[in-house]
């Protein structure tokens, strides 16, 4: 990733049931996250950044789903400053391509919040709710969690 400074990064949080319970309670939220990367990018220059971002969402969506766990995923606009490589010194640059980061992301940088529809199907897109929803949200999510 290349940080622009000052910019702020949207990052997608495969946050989970427990995460979100933890957001909740804590007011802060650390889960492996996806964000838009330079590689993203060059793999698809004709994409426009909230094409990139949605890959994203769905990266941090197919984390929980390969996990068992309800795809419960937090949204949140970071500084470069709050980005910590889960293991930058296995990649051996500064660089990050495909990797899940972490980020411990408090309540007030949470923009949104998507579940899972109780009862769809699980390639269906996720419902969007917003920061003041959370909530609603973790209802639904444990709605979602046990049809």
């Amino acid at each position: 990733m290349t940080p622009r400074p000052g910019a702020l990064h949207r990052i997608y949080l495969a946050a989970g049931i427990d995460g979100l319970d933890r957001l909740l309670q804590h007011g802060e939220l650390q889960a492996p996250g996806f964000i838009v990367t330079d590689a993203m990018r060059a793999a698809d220059e004709r994409a426009d950044e909230e094409d990139l971002e949605y890959e994203a969402l769905l990266a941090a969506e197919d984390y929980l789903r390969q996990r068992e766990e309800v795809a419960v995923v937090v949204a949140a606009d970071v500084t470069p400053a709050e980005i910590a490589a889960v293991d930058r010194a296995a990649a051996g640059a500064d660089e990050i391509e495909d990797e899940a980061i972490s980020a411990i992301v408090p309540r007030g940088r949470v923009v949104a919040v998507h579940v899972p529809e109780p009862g769809a199907p699980a390639n269906e897109e996720l419902l969007w709710f917003d920061v003041s929803e959370l909530a609603e949200a973790r209802r639904v999510a444990a709605e979602a969690a046990h049809p």
